[in-house]
């Protein structure tokens, strides 16, 4: 699907599930592309079974789950209305492929999967994704770039490098970090939407005259991980 018609699925399936007018068309002015190019992921990887859609709240990406349902994908399941950071009701080894737009960044830390091991709700998250994968099953997670040139625009206008309602962001390393202490076999990781306003120009010459990478500054982060 190209982007116009990516946009259009996703303002008919927010409207269905009673999203104001006005935030849609917020949220498909900025989340159009991340929806495009993850969807370019799902049609790459997917070899067919079924898929668990973990959505950040109803009616928004759950949007995505309901497009592929659209688009013929026909088992796809979405994880309901339980806590992520408890053990899933979920048996082992049961989905081919796991979405997770957009919640990483919401698990706050509860005491209660802190161990050695699983220290805080990240890794107990990426953890309960390979549990219930089946072999060579595929997780495809996005969340923000806390490095991205937007991020490093809001500092330098005095706002906070992340959104208020967030537990926290995570950087092109820090998420590769806990992807490796969840034992899931990183395939890919990069950055996406790298559509920069001319405002942002500005910083992208900043970056460069002190010599600081301008790689993995998208705003979002894709992350393809496989059960090993």
């Amino acid at each position: 699907m190209n982007n116009e018609q990516i946009k259009n699925m996703m303002t008919q399936h927010m409207t269905k599930w009673g999203i104001p007018e006005k935030r849609i068309i917020e949220i498909v002015a900025q989340d159009n592309s991340r929806f495009k190019e993850t969807y370019d992921e799902v049609i790459k990887l997917f070899t067919g079974g079924s898929i668990l859609d973990i959505s950040v709240g109803k009616g928004w990406e759950a949007t995505f789950g309901s497009i592929l349902t659209e688009k013929g994908f026909s088992d796809v399941n979405f994880f309901g209305d339980g806590d992520v950071r408890d053990k899933w009701d979920i048996e082992s080894d049961s989905y081919n492929m796991i979405l997770a737009m957009e919640i990483f960044e919401h698990l706050i830390v509860k005491e209660s999967n802190r161990d050695k091991n699983m220290f805080d709700s990240s890794i107990f998250f990426l953890k309960e994704c390979k549990r219930v994968l089946k072999p060579r099953g595929i997780l495809i997670l996005t969340t923000p770039n806390v490095c991205s040139i937007q991020r490093i625009r809001d500092l330098m206008e005095n706002r906070p490098p992340y959104y208020h309602y967030h537990w926290r962001e995570y950087s092109f390393n820090s998420l590769k970090y806990l992807i490796d202490q969840s034992n899931l076999e990183l395939v890919e990781l990069k950055t996406i939407s790298h559509e920069f306003p001319d405002k942002d120009k500005v910083i992208l010459d900043f970056l460069k005259v002190n010599n600081c990478s301008l790689s993995n500054r998208g705003k979002h982060l894709l992350a393809v991980c496989k059960k090993k």
